[in-house]
């Protein structure tokens, strides 16, 4: 009964993914597109659909919670618009791990999603490596030295905790080749309102904003960074 249902979400999924596809790149005849273009066209429908279709087999999402609602329906419109206007890999899986999460959540609508698709749109790998990173130090720190059940959903003390330190520490140089490099990825994070920086006495503080924290309940950086190999 379950595969049978996974393969009735699957075939019902593939059928708007090719849909939305369609419906974004409006139908362009082949005949006034390049090879390469087409292909790349193809290619990148493909991978935004298996990333979509990997994150909602996850988890516990109605087939008609995504097919028959026109607010998914804007929703897939716009993350196949994402794949169009060439979202590498790691980014259609951090918007599909969102699109997963609020519609597991039973709160996905254009606003929701949009909130931060502009942000995982336009994230880098270093980027998202790095956030990636800074979460995982950033709960070991509350988990080990303050000792926060959930840390995560602490929010008001996690942002006040900085594991910059630590980070450094361990991405340089073995990732970065400088704390300086380092430090220009985290002010990224910054300008895109995920990371609050300061300096302290000459030194960098670089402590996590609530927009980060929320993400980090919906997306997986780690898993995203190493998405396109």
């Amino acid at each position: 009964m379950d595969h049978q249902r996974d393969a009735e979400l699957a075939n019902g999924a593939l059928t708007i993914l090719s849909d939305a596809w369609s419906f974004v790149t409006g139908g362009l005849p082949s005949a006034t597109l390049s090879d390469a273009i087409q292909k790349y066209g193809r290619n990148q429908a493909k991978v935004a659909a298996e990333e979509l279709l990997r994150e909602l087999s996850k988890g516990e999402v109605s087939e008609c919670y995504i097919v028959d609602r026109d607010e998914s329906l804007a929703v897939i419109v716009r993350y196949m618009a994402a794949a169009r206007d060439g979202a590498a890999r790691r980014n259609l899986r951090l918007l599909s791990q969102s699109i997963a999460g609020l519609a597991s959540r039973h709160i996905l609508s254009p606003d929701r999603f949009g909130k931060y698709a502009d942000i995982l749109t336009r994230l880098t790998r270093d980027q998202t490596f790095v956030a990636g990173r800074y979460l995982a130090l950033l709960k070991r720190v509350a988990d080990n030295e303050y000792k926060i059940e959930d840390s995560l959903d602490s929010a008001y003390l996690l942002m006040r905790m900085d594991p910059y330190p630590t980070l450094k520490k361990e991405l340089v140089p073995s990732q970065f080749g400088t704390a300086h490099e380092l430090d220009a990825v985290l002010l990224q994070l910054g300008g895109l309102g995920l990371i609050a920086s300061g300096v302290v006495e000459a030194d960098m503080l670089y402590k996590p904003t609530f927009s980060l924290l929320e993400l980090s309940k919906l997306v997986d950086f780690e898993s995203a960074s190493d998405a396109d190999g």
